[in-house]
């Protein structure tokens, strides 16, 4: 009986405190708002969240952001009211307008009691305020930087018809695009839907960038990274030999660029210095659009050999103003310069910050160490380690045959451990890697090589009575390719010989592209080298000859490759180079250096 009693006094303690429990804790999971720092007091109806969603009474936010508003009872209508903007919402629809332009909600706006409740993040941000939503504080800070900016409104420009140039585009590339008969690349139920989509959009009248977005859509269906960096224009370029501006040929761009670097990893999306190295802050939205939103328009405008070639487009693009105006990202002029906001995380703590934008196209960026004359740079590490450095591209140059006579020189020395840094190399010239495996004397195994025959083929094959550039195909001539609609020239792993007993160690990055990866996938699949690095988001197979294509109307520049090479080793993946020890860029090196003290 007396333990009942315990008991019983235990239960009503429990409830008196429960009862006579401090406001603020029984309300810990309420949602609060603040406008620049003050606390909103929202009475008799607070915030709830719906489908992921905040939802707020209007009257309480939007007469603290200067509206006035008004409730149609007949109607089911609310109108909020200000000097520059008339919001219009009706309980129910999955639709808003703001000056008469409509808005996509995908939580309607209704009444909870006497009050009407709607969707705060896409009515905010429609009137150029991104609030931040803080998830573990449920919290929702929202910063009115409205004063001396105005949103940006893109203008149309005049159209044309392109749907000349987008017929003769479809037809030259099933004529030279190995996909069409390796399709094992590309899935053709894609292509089928995206080309009638294509040849069905520029059907219509368009201005030129909607053609050229048009052309980069299309062309994803290929899966190829090279495909999707080759859409160029006529402009005004810079001739270092002359020094002087002069018409020619550069990547197509209308718009800015995002003056910060972006890198992409796991899906998320981060700031990064000029080495491209990851910083402590993570890119949460753009403009109050969500980074995934924004990586899903990227994704289907820029197509990639793979995840990595994926992840870095969106690095890349994610960047780019047309870009965002797709995805719906808000812009602002602020004294005649463009500025978006960055919702960013960084040290736990997630903050807006305004920024610019820049002209450069990412293409056009290079790293503090680049260096504009393509120079090799080669060092001995150790007594046994020669260092070449291959990050300014492979272009063949003097500083090639340099670099060449100075291995030749090192296995005179007794040198038999090379490492060849590919790291952010751009690509260029297959000859670069001829040349250097034939300094050290030794011959790489054979790749294979996949070639639709075409004009600019025949052509070359008959100027040069061979195909320069490539070992395993040079011997190939006019005769070979003739009446012929593709060749194949198979694989010879087994013509790989290493006389001095050489060892390469290939260094990559992600931004390893075109020839680079190739280079270091002939090192891997030798059987006297190895990769170490991150896997390149260009393919080991991707690299090879390209021809072009300049329709009338549009006067863009196409560049489509004709030819795949096949990595040595049938077995490798042939559209990913996997590093046999994987580390960031930035430790690749020093990797090295510790596999070769290990080896010894």
């Amino acid at each position: 009986m007396r333990c009942k009693k315990k008991l019983l006094a235990a239960a009503l303690m429990l409830m008196l405190a429960f009862i006579f429990m401090p406001v603020g804790v029984l309300a810990s999971n309420e949602i609060t708002v603040t406008i620049d720092g003050e606390a909103v007091d929202f009475y008799d109806q607070a915030p709830i969240m719906i489908s992921g969603r905040v939802l707020i009474p209007i009257r309480f936010v939007f007469e603290d952001l200067g509206f006035v508003p008004q409730w149609d009872s007949q109607t089911m209508t609310a109108t909020l009211t200000s000097d520059d903007y008339e919001i219009v919402l009706v309980i129910g629809s999955y639709e808003f307008t703001v000056n008469g332009v409509t808005h996509a909600l995908d939580v309607p706006a209704q009444l909870m009691g006497d009050r009407t409740m709607v969707p705060m993040g896409p009515v905010l941000r429609s009137i150029g305020i991104n609030p931040v939503w803080n998830a573990p504080a449920r919290a929702v800070t929202i910063t009115t930087q409205l004063s001396g900016r105005v949103p940006y409104v893109p203008v149309r420009g005049a159209v044309s018809d392109f749907s000349f140039d987008a017929i003769d585009i479809v037809e030259f590339v099933e004529k030279v695009h190995p996909n069409f008969i390796l399709t094992y690349r590309m899935c053709m139920e894609t292509y089928a839907t995206l080309r009638e989509a294509y040849l069905t959009v520029t059907a219509n009248p368009m201005t030129h960038t909607e053609f050229v977005l048009a052309t980069q859509r299309f062309l994803t269906a290929f899966n190829d990274g090279h495909l999707s960096r080759s859409l160029f224009t006529w402009d005004m370029v810079w001739n270092d030999d002359f020094m002087d501006w002069e018409w020619g040929t550069t990547l197509f761009q209308d718009g800015y660029f995002i003056d910060h670097l972006f890198l992409s990893r796991n899906g998320k999306l981060f700031l990064a210095d000029e080495n491209f190295v990851i910083m402590d802050a993570q890119v949460l939205a753009i403009g109050g659009v969500p980074v995934e939103e924004i990586f899903a328009v990227v994704d289907s405008y820029y197509g990639a050999y793979n995840y990595f070639g994926a992840q870095r487009a969106r690095g890349r693009y994610s960047r780019y103003q047309l870009m965002l105006q797709l995805a719906g990202v808000n812009l602002y002029m602020r004294a005649g310069e463009l500025v978006v906001d960055l919702t960013v995380l960084q040290n736990g703590v997630q903050r807006v910050m305004e920024v610019g934008f820049t002209p450069q196209h990412p293409s056009a960026y290079r790293l503090p160490s680049y260096d504009p004359e393509y120079r090799v740079r080669w060092e001995r590490m150790r007594d046994d380690v020669m260092y070449i450095s291959l990050q300014g591209g492979l272009t063949l140059n003097e500083y090639v045959f340099e670099a060449a006579a100075a291995i030749e020189q090192a296995l005179a020395d007794g040198v038999r451990n090379f490492i060849i840094d590919l790291r952010n190399s751009r690509g260029g010239s297959p000859a670069v890697a001829t040349t250097l495996f034939n300094a050290m004397g030794v011959t790489p195994p054979g790749t294979g090589h996949f070639i639709r025959t075409n004009e600019t083929l025949l052509y070359w094959a008959e100027r040069d009575n061979g195909m320069p550039g490539f070992h395993s195909i040079e011997h190939l001539t006019w005769d070979d390719f003739a009446g012929r609609d593709y060749i194949y020239v198979p694989r010879n792993p087994g013509q790989a010989a290493n006389p001095y007993g050489v060892f390469i160690v290939a260094l990559t990055s992600e931004r390893s592209f075109s020839a680079a990866p190739t280079f270091a996938a002939e090192i891997a699949d030798s059987g006297f080298g190895m990769v170490i690095g991150e896997p390149s988001a260009s393919s080991p197979t991707g690299v090879g000859y390209g021809m072009i294509i300049w329709p009338s109307d549009s006067m863009i520049q196409l560049r489509p490759h004709f030819h795949f090479i096949m990595r040595p080793d049938a077995n490798a993946d042939q559209l990913v180079l996997w590093p046999d020890i994987l580390v960031y860029e930035w430790y690749a090196l020093e990797a090295a250096l510790e596999f070769f003290q290990q080896s010894v």
